[in-house]
């Protein structure tokens, strides 16, 4: 993943809204940060492809498995980072046993059709194992998955999910930013630099919503037009479906539907 940096994306955003002689004299550094962070929960919601990540999990006792917040001690990052709360948009896939650890690798795990469970094995919310063979997820209650056996003991699964990036450090004071383009600060953004346009439409529209006139208006409606054709655009090309969002999503709640 090519990485995103924040100094980067916040000068391209603050040089398309004039505010670079200084920087951040119009549209401080906290707000434009604030826009950031919610461009990012924007895209995670309506396009969970762009937050997904492996990592091992290690399961809840029994067949239900809370999922929308996982705490560090019960997750190994896939990528190598410290471990960390993940918070899950999306489950996408559960595809192997990770043993007693989260390192060895066990057999596969399939997705089946919880009701068809419920028919043929109405007792298995009862039945505990080692190892799990089968799971169940419905996106309409992304909360929870289930798992078939239930889990007895240690069992840690690898989970293929989109989970919300770090929050993006809080920009500093006027007079104290951290984040200016020609600093030395190299936090990321915490997606792919692939999706660094539709941030910068994001930012942009949101921050020129704020200021006052005609002129800022019909701006920020064309930035915020190209946020959300990108999304129903994408999404359309990878679903089949088009979520339709129309207007930009302020601080949009995680998980949810279009708007």
């Amino acid at each position: 993943m090519a990485k995103l940096l924040v100094r980067e994306l916040l000068r391209r955003c603050s040089s398309t809204l004039s505010d670079t002689k200084p920087q951040f004299g119009r549209h401080s550094e906290i707000d434009m940060v604030l826009a950031a962070r919610n461009g990012v929960r924007a895209l995670c919601k309506y396009m969970p492809h762009v937050c997904a990540r492996t990592d091992a999990v290690k399961l809840d006792p029994g067949t239900q498995q809370r999922i929308d917040l996982v705490p560090a001690a019960r997750v190994k990052p896939g990528d190598g980072s410290d471990a960390r709360d993940m918070w899950c948009v999306q489950l996408l896939d559960i595809p192997r046993n990770r043993g007693s650890d989260g390192v060895a690798v066990g057999r596969a795990i399939t997705l089946v059709d919880r009701q068809r469970l419920d028919t043929f094995e109405p007792d298995w919310h009862a039945s505990t194992g080692p190892a799990v063979l089968h799971y169940a997820y419905n996106p309409q209650q992304p909360r929870y998955a289930y798992v078939y056996p239930g889990v007895m003991g240690d069992v840690w699964v690898d989970m293929t999910w989109a989970v919300l990036p770090p929050t993006i450090v809080a920009g500093g004071e006027p007079g104290a930013e951290i984040y200016k383009w020609d600093g030395g600060n190299d936090a990321d953004v915490g997606l792919d630099e692939l999706y660094s346009d539709e941030l910068w439409n994001y930012i942009v529209a949101y921050r020129l919503l704020s200021d006052k006139g005609q002129a800022s208006l019909a701006r920020a409606m064309v930035h915020a037009q190209a946020f959300t054709g990108a999304i129903n655009t994408t999404m359309e090309q990878l679903t089949g479906q088009n979520p339709n969002l129309k207007t930009l999503p302020f601080a949009p709640e995680v998980p949810g539907g279009a708007s």
